[in-house]
């Protein structure tokens, strides 16, 4: 009986725990399910730079300047070096009409990298729109020099040859994809604004070789020419900018004829 008591006691035991043992299973089964399910909900609803950045280039092409501005600032916070973020949120600034803040986004991608093309030419930009044209030149030499510098004294030089090639060649570096020729246009801006007459022409002369913008260029070589007294150079420029249509050159052609 003693026997027969203690083994049905062993039985049980062994039964119980038989029953037991496959729901302690279970339970922690369910729970790492549970775990794991939370977990890459989590992991998939988090966002990096990236996705704030596409969310900001969203938002930014539908208008909505100040919600595109505060994602590039979270992309920024995720991730300090992404170049494009600082200059996308200028450029919101800028469409909002905001210099000192586009320029302030722009200084501080600077800061990390002085050497941005993009950072040092919209910086320019900035300057320009605000009337400030000798403090935008200096951004507009600093975004050429970055890019291998520009030789724009002499169009005949070999080097200027070597630098009207640079524009063809296409780099993944984003920041390069702003040409030269659009930067000496700019420049060449500045430079008439501040009476630098012989520097803009040349900027401007680049410009033609380029052919960008080529009759506004030679119009504002025009002005450049007559701003000098140089009224023989002024009309041949005049004449070259009214060939490509230039009201305003035909209209300065016109009185000089007369």
């Amino acid at each position: 009986m003693i026997k027969n008591a203690a083994y049905g006691i062993k039985s049980r035991c062994r039964h119980t725990i038989c029953l037991v043992v496959p729901e302690i299973l279970q339970f922690t089964m369910g729970n790492r399910i549970i775990v794991f399910l939370l977990v890459l909900g989590a992991v998939s609803g988090c966002k990096n730079a990236e996705d704030y950045f596409s969310e900001g280039q969203d938002l930014c092409s539908d208008g909505d300047y100040y919600a595109a501005i505060a994602k590039y600032n979270k992309a920024i916070q995720s991730n300090q070096y992404l170049k494009d973020s600082y200059i996308q949120m200028g450029i919101c600034y800028e469409y909002l009409n905001q210099h000192d803040s586009a320029l302030k986004s722009y200084n501080e991608l600077l800061k990390i990298f002085p050497d941005n093309v993009a950072a040092n030419y919209y910086s320019g930009v900035s300057k320009y729109r605000q009337q400030k044209y000798s403090e935008a030149i200096p951004y507009y030499n600093r975004a050429l020099d970055s890019k291998g510098g520009f030789h724009a004294s002499d169009t005949n030089s070999i080097q200027t040859l070597i630098d009207l090639c640079k524009d063809n060649f296409e780099s993944e570096n984003a920041e390069i994809d702003i040409p030269s020729r659009e930067i000496l246009y700019d420049r060449a801006m500045a430079n008439y604004k501040t009476g630098k007459f012989k520097s803009a022409c040349d900027d401007f002369s680049i410009c033609i070789l380029q052919n960008y913008n080529p009759g506004t260029s030679y119009y504002m070589i025009g002005l450049c020419r007559l701003a000098r007294k140089e009224i023989r150079f002024a009309r041949k420029a005049f004449f070259q900018a009214s060939n490509y249509g230039d009201s305003l050159a035909i209209k300065k052609l016109s009185f000089l004829e007369n």
